[in-house]
């Protein structure tokens, strides 16, 4: 493989296109396109961001639900107050509040063409029922992906494996299912794309990473049962996940699947399913019921000049950041100096006596009023940390169009007498500013829906 972030390939004729070429030698050139598209994510700080974003939402999970110690001498509380996890839902919650309804159209009148779009109907109300597929989960998924990364992918495969057994295969002496479609959601990693377009909608190809056990895929293909079971992840594949898992020890390894389009170059297009460049598990045109790559992409929006997608929550992680810090701020000084602390003169004749762990009673010669203690306040904050708090929060509510109102806080943006109309024209507003979030959803559940 190509690991320096660059391909020492180029073809300088048309059957040196990577999609022309024989099976093992296609193969490797899909390594050498895995390669750079991986090491341009890291290079354009692509993946960083992306865990930074999971990390940021699941904010949570990775301090186990527990205040945390912080600063050079762990002499800070931390809390984490996820406003960012909050917005994201929300967005999510107006856009998918409505379960998509699909109501296919005839390209024609015949008898044919409307027994088709009862059949299409029926199959697509029940995938979106049934919840070993969940379309309309799915679809919800993606939406909060491509919150969360800037873009999500749906892919809907047709299954040979699943379904009930139709057949009986004679030379393995097996049964063969029926096969069913099978859809599931992507993050920008897992979809390998060309990094030198300047438009994401103009891709021809892509090469999808799916997570597989390779005793099953040894089993659905046993000309290549040792070559697959003798593959592992290596450690080189860390940087292929936002959450890295991966392990030399586990039973999942990565299968490839390259998608190639019907165009002039390739007219039958293709479809290659491969471990690596030496282990080879299918070759063929891209099959018939796929009349475009089944990989849909879903963005809020696309980084210009790009193949990037694009999201305002980018915007507010910082802001996120800041109030999580700015409420540590407030914590760690009540936290260190909650109990009070007595102040006196030298030589006032106090006696103390202890009441518990860190509370104290102290007592004085009441005949010395002068010598009487006072108390020094320490928990005191300023009130322009307090203001600062909720201006952050309500900025990044601006920013996200997620008002507090939507959020069930109006008194944190309304004062004296709320009238319904008001509060109501604030959530309609939030409603109309996530209307592209909507359309973006409309436009994945059509193009899936399509496709199935």
């Amino acid at each position: 493989m190509a690991l320096n972030g660059t391909s020492k390939y180029r073809a300088l004729t048309v059957d040196e296109y990577f999609a022309r070429l024989p099976s093992q030698e296609c193969a490797e050139r899909c390594e050498e396109l895995i390669d750079v598209y991986y090491n341009e994510s890291t290079r354009s700080g692509r993946t960083r961001l992306y865990r930074t974003a999971y990390f940021d939402y699941y904010e949570g999970f990775m301090v186990s639900g527990n205040l945390y110690r912080k600063g050079a001498q762990g002499e800070q509380t931390g809390i984490t107050v996820n406003n960012y996890h909050n917005f994201i839902k929300h967005r999510v919650t107006m856009t998918c509040q409505q379960k998509l309804s699909y109501d296919p159209q005839a390209v024609d009148g015949s008898h044919t063409a409307m027994e088709q779009i009862r059949l299409t109907k029926g199959l697509l109300s029940l995938y979106t029922d049934r919840s070993d597929i969940d379309l309309d989960g799915k679809l919800r998924k993606a939406t909060q992906w491509c919150q969360m990364y800037g873009e999500a992918y749906v892919v809907a495969l047709w299954d040979e494996t699943k379904g009930k057994p139709v057949a009986m295969d004679t030379e393995t002496d097996t049964l063969v299912p029926e096969g069913d479609v099978s859809i599931k959601v992507y993050d920008p990693l897992s979809v390998v794309r060309n990094i030198y377009r300047s438009e994401a909608d103009a891709d021809q190809w892509y090469i999808l990473k799916e997570e597989c056990n390779k005793v099953d895929l040894a089993v659905q293909y046993p000309h290549f049962e040792a070559d697959i079971m003798a593959d592992s992840l290596d450690a080189i594949y860390k940087d292929r996940q936002v959450y890295p898992t991966w392990s030399a020890l586990s039973e999942i390894i990565w299968k490839w699947t390259l998608f190639h389009d019907r165009t002039i170059a390739v007219p039958d297009g293709r479809r290659l399913v491969f471990i690596s460049n030496k282990l080879v598990l299918d070759d063929g045109p891209l099959p018939e019921e796929y009349e475009i790559p089944p990989i849909h992409r879903m963005a809020p929006e696309d980084l210009a000049g790009t193949p990037w997608g694009y999201t305002d929550m980018f915007d507010l992680m910082p802001i996120c950041s800041a109030i999580s810090r700015l409420h540590s701020t407030v914590l760690s000084n009540n936290m260190t100096f909650g109990l009070q602390h007595i102040l006196a003169a030298d030589g006032s004749n106090i006696t103390e006596a202890e009441l518990g762990t860190g509370l104290t009673l102290m007592t004085y010669d009441g005949n010395k009023p002068a010598n009487k203690p006072e108390a020094l306040q320490l928990t005191k904050s300023a009130p322009e940390t307090y203001a600062y708090i909720n201006t952050l929060t309500q900025t990044a509510g601006t920013l996200a169009g997620v008002n507090e109102v939507s959020r069930g806080n109006p008194d944190l943006v309304l004062r004296g007498v709320q009238s319904g109309a008001a509060l109501a024209l604030m959530s309609t507003q939030s409603i109309q500013f996530n209307s592209d979030l909507g359309k973006a959803r409309e436009s994945l559940a059509e193009r899936v829906g399509t496709a199935i």
